[in-house]
């Protein structure tokens, strides 16, 4: 049995899930996190095609079930983490979130990501507009994902690598930059980097400085998997790391 909703040729899932956060909104459940898996079409000249497609949409709280009063909202950061956790461990090659400007988002939270110059998926805050047009008054965030090119570009096989019992350590950055540089750009900057001990790099804090300008906070965690290091190897290698990003920032 299909719906109405599914008997038509969607190009997208965004109204179908907006219903269904409407849906909960007027049912007194503001704290959203749901998904669709379904097929998308689009026309192609004179020709119809269809897509398989994984939806993804969050509003509300960040940890709706914690009483503590500085519980904040899911906001763009958010779903852009479950993202990358689960593109990191399905695709077989690096992507990269890029600038983007679609209609149905708001203008400046909005990117489109891609692999080999291939845009696969969109991720966004609803605009307000379409919002409105829902009648829903809370922030809602969006994300489509082309599933036949993501099952084309899967990883053949998975490496399991035991965890390390030896600790890590960490050390953040702050970065005053252009408020319109794309932050994927100092990303790009990171992947340069050649060090033994720097596990991971993550974005921990983003606001607006002055006119113009934003800081961005980047938190780097370093460890060595066969022994512990000490601090001042840390901070050796972290001011290594500091200079090259400047210098190259600096271009």
């Amino acid at each position: 049995f299909k719906s109405i909703d599914q008997s038509i040729l969607r190009p997208s899932l965004l109204p179908s899930l907006l219903e269904v956060v409407k849906f909960n909104h007027d049912h007194k459940n503001f704290d959203i996190l749901g998904y669709e898996v379904s097929k998308v079409h689009f026309k192609n000249k004179d020709e119809y095609f269809e897509r398989p497609t994984l939806s993804l949409i969050m509003s509300g709280k960040r940890n709706p079930h914690l009483w503590d009063k500085s519980n904040f909202d899911v906001n763009f950061y958010d779903l852009k983490g479950i993202l990358e956790n689960v593109l990191s461990a399905v695709l077989d090659k690096k992507y990269k979130f890029n600038k983007s400007n679609r209609k149905g988002f708001h203008p400046l939270k909005q990117a489109a990501i891609s692999l080999d110059n291939k845009e696969f998926a969109i991720i966004g805050e609803v605009h307000p507009n379409i919002l409105k047009s829902f009648d829903i008054k809370k922030r809602v965030f969006f994300a489509e994902l082309d599933l036949k090119f993501i099952f084309q570009n899967k990883i053949d096989h998975v490496d399991f690598h035991t965890i390390s019992e030896l600790p890590s350590s960490f050390r953040d950055l702050t970065l005053i930059i252009d408020e319109k540089r794309n932050i994927q750009t100092i990303f790009d900057v990171f992947e340069k980097i050649d060090s033994k001990i720097l596990e991971k790099i993550y974005l921990v804090d983003l606001f607006k400085n002055v006119e113009d300008k934003k800081n961005v906070t980047f938190r780097f965690v370093y460890r060595d998997t066969t022994k512990t290091i000490s601090n001042d190897e840390i901070e050796t290698q972290h001011q290594k790391i500091t200079k090259e990003i400047t210098k190259h920032l600096e271009k």
